[in-house]
């Protein structure tokens, strides 16, 4: 058994060429004292501060000299914490190439990112061409994600400004999962969050997740402009598909506007293909209004799905603001 890849925790390796990294079943009880341990006794950098943090995977130093890195894939690795990337390290020790993620059996983590403050950490709207940044995580493309149960969501909207190439998402057996976008940990402002740019996202499936009501609420279509292919499996507590609205109360959408609403309608217009099967609790997969949007949908399958009562269901919208001022 290992817990860390390198020791020191201050070495500086170059491993330029280094383009894959896969980890299964390592680690163990005693990562504190081994990281202890390498550190060698002496003053405790402020990288090695991180580096021992109990929240943070044990191996973020690495990041930084694997600049060239782009499949990632961690299995029941016992070195990942509660947070596998902090998105306002100090250090910025991030993988800018990485291409694929594959996280299973993390029982430990609750955040694949997380940042503390995001108004110290967003991005320009309008960055001149010449000016263009290069963003970590921006060539990330596909995200699997299996019985990692401590997650309660998998990014929030600003988070989706960094994956802006994502485009294949699959979540298997996260039974703690309910959202796949949420702002609930975010600390910026909401306009940033409605202006949060979309992913290149065309494929989502989920399957045994038991946790989430909703996959797809109003507030993350617009994330999702150019989704094509949705598939839903054996996911017991879903009650919606795209989430229109409460049929009652009111939504803060900004600090100052109060939206009461019955619905809003949400548009679909790429999907192309979407299966659901065994979802119990699903009563309707569509509104009227959702699918008129649906104009290259050419794939629908819906089974074993009991508590079907109608395919496409009739709701009225409504709505109007009232400034809180």
């Amino acid at each position: 058994m290992f817990t860390n890849i390198f020791t020191p925790a201050t070495c500086n390796f170059d491993l330029g060429a280094l383009a894959e990294i896969i980890t299964n079943d390592v680690g163990g009880e005693d990562d504190q004292t081994n990281a202890s341990i390498s550190r060698g006794g002496g003053e405790i950098s402020e990288m090695d501060e991180d580096i021992i943090n109990s929240n943070y995977h044990a191996c973020t130093y690495t990041w930084a000299t694997c600049h060239r890195l782009q499949n990632l894939e961690l299995q029941n690795d016992k070195t990942v914490k509660e947070v596998l990337f902090e998105m306002d390290s100090t250090h910025q020790h991030l993988p800018y190439g990485l291409e694929s993620l594959y996280l299973g059996g993390l029982h430990e983590m609750s955040h694949v990112w997380k940042c503390n403050n995001w108004n110290k950490f967003l991005i320009p709207q309008h960055q001149p061409t010449a000016l263009q940044l290069q963003l970590p995580f921006q060539n990330l493309t596909n995200i699997l994600l299996w019985f990692c149960h401590r997650l309660k969501y998998l990014f929030s909207p600003l988070m989706v400004k960094y994956l802006s190439n994502l485009k294949s998402l699959t979540i298997i057996m996260c039974d703690g999962i309910e959202e796949i976008i949420s702002s609930r940990d975010d600390a910026a402002d909401a306009n940033e969050e409605e202006n949060a740019a979309s992913t290149l996202i065309t494929k989502i499936e989920i399957s045994r997740c038991d946790a989430i009501s909703v996959v797809i609420p109003w507030y993350a279509v617009g994330k999702m402009k150019r989704l094509e292919e949705l598939e839903i499996w054996y996911c017991k507590t879903i009650t919606k598909v795209f989430d229109e609205g409460s049929a009652s109360g009111t939504t803060l959408t900004t600090p100052t506007v109060l939206l009461k609403t019955t619905n809003h309608v949400v548009h679909v217009y790429n999907l192309k293909h979407l299966r659901i099967y065994e979802c119990n609790l699903l009563s309707h997969v569509l509104t009227f209004s959702t699918l008129e949007s649906l104009k290259q949908l050419n794939f629908l399958s819906v089974a074993r799905c009991n508590g079907i009562q109608e395919i496409v269901k009739q709701v009225m919208v409504t709505e109007h603001s009232d400034n809180l001022n």
